[in-house]
């Protein structure tokens, strides 16, 4: 799913109904906007880390919903480490983006914490952006995503 690139920005997208809040079985359109903002800004693409890509089915219905906002689907997904679970995730993203090097810059966001303090495999502060669940991916958070996409690696 990945093509090679000389050098790339990503968003690791974890796709939830707290980072998108779901109405009527759409993501909400003021969440999709920021999103859509990031990706125009910055021209980076989407790598999926979340349940959502354990199927094709899945991933199609993600692929989907942002198409329909005019964001491109998902160029790749993580792989799953040990259980999948939260704890986990910083980990799935470390590993993916060791194993694609051309990657220049990069930005996690999620609505859970990938950068807890009292663990090893936690994630860069300044690459993750964490979502409020009560509202979603908002207007700052998505200036915080840019910021974070015009730094290099």
């Amino acid at each position: 799913m990945f093509t090679r690139c000389v050098s790339c920005s990503l968003i690791v997208l974890f796709v939830s109904d707290w980072v998108f809040p779901v109405l009527r079985g759409e993501f909400e359109a003021a969440q999709m906007k920021e999103l859509l903002r990031v990706v125009h800004t910055t021209q980076a693409s989407i790598v999926l880390s979340s349940t959502w890509r354990e199927s094709p089915a899945m991933q199609l219905a993600v692929a989907t919903r942002l198409e329909a906002h005019g964001i491109a689907p998902p160029i790749a997904c993580t792989t799953r480490v040990g259980n999948g679970s939260t704890r986990q995730r910083p980990a799935e993203i470390r590993e993916w983006l060791d194993r694609h090097p051309a990657v220049t810059s990069w930005v996690a966001v999620d609505d859970a914490d990938l950068t807890d303090e009292g663990r090893s495999d936690t994630l860069d502060i300044t690459r993750v952006v964490r979502c409020d669940p009560a509202c979603g991916l908002t207007a700052t958070d998505a200036d915080t995503m840019i910021e974070s996409l015009t730094r290099k690696r």
